[in-house]
């Protein structure tokens, strides 16, 4: 998004900024850009197996997904908001956390899916999920998980990529930490 560019709408989740921006004819017009609050996506190991949700919403329906959530605008980084979010939705904590893929997947829309790695169980309590949520969480295999993100799914989808250089529970466990430009937000 232009540094000129200004908030002409604040919402819950997206923002609306609008810019002026001259033409090839040297005319102007206003282009306009969505910014909406970054996501989490997390890959969590529980004894060699993956962690993967059935999950409802109301006007969702049902999908398939890892643990994953939208960072808040009080959330102090993207890693609070993963362990906020896992333990909301699985009641687990864990003491390995790594940041494996960052990626934009629309133009148009300013928003950033952070997806993290966690493994070493700490904790488990009972979830507390939201009211808009019923998320049932089962683990699978890695094959099976691998199967799952070749399937047309937004959810298990956007971490296809990883899942493609990975052929064992260790060589997800040794994906490389993100390393990625740093975007001053």
């Amino acid at each position: 998004m232009p540094d000129e560019a200004k908030c002409v709408y604040t919402g819950i989740i997206f923002d609306v900024y609008q810019w002026e921006q001259q033409l090839f004819d040297h005319t102007y017009a206003t282009y306009e850009m969505v910014k909406r609050l970054d996501s989490i996506n997390a890959i969590c190991i529980v004894n060699d197996k993956i962690v993967i949700l059935d999950e409802e919403q109301p006007h969702q329906g049902s999908r398939l997904s890892f643990p994953l959530g939208k960072v808040d605008r009080t959330d102090q980084s993207t890693l609070v908001a993963a362990k906020r979010e896992v333990s909301e939705e699985i009641g687990y904590s864990f003491s390995n956390w790594r940041l494996v893929q960052v990626r934009q997947y629309h133009k148009k829309i300013e928003w950033f899916i952070y997806t993290y790695l966690a493994w070493g169980v700490e904790d488990k309590k009972s979830p507390q999920q939201e009211g808009g949520e019923k998320i049932k969480m089962r683990l699978e295999s890695l094959e099976k998980v691998k199967a799952f993100t070749r399937e047309p799914n937004d959810f298990l989808g956007w971490s296809r990529l990883l899942f493609e250089k990975v052929d064992s529970i260790e060589d997800l466990l040794n994906l490389p930490t993100f390393k990625g430009q740093e975007v001053d937000r």
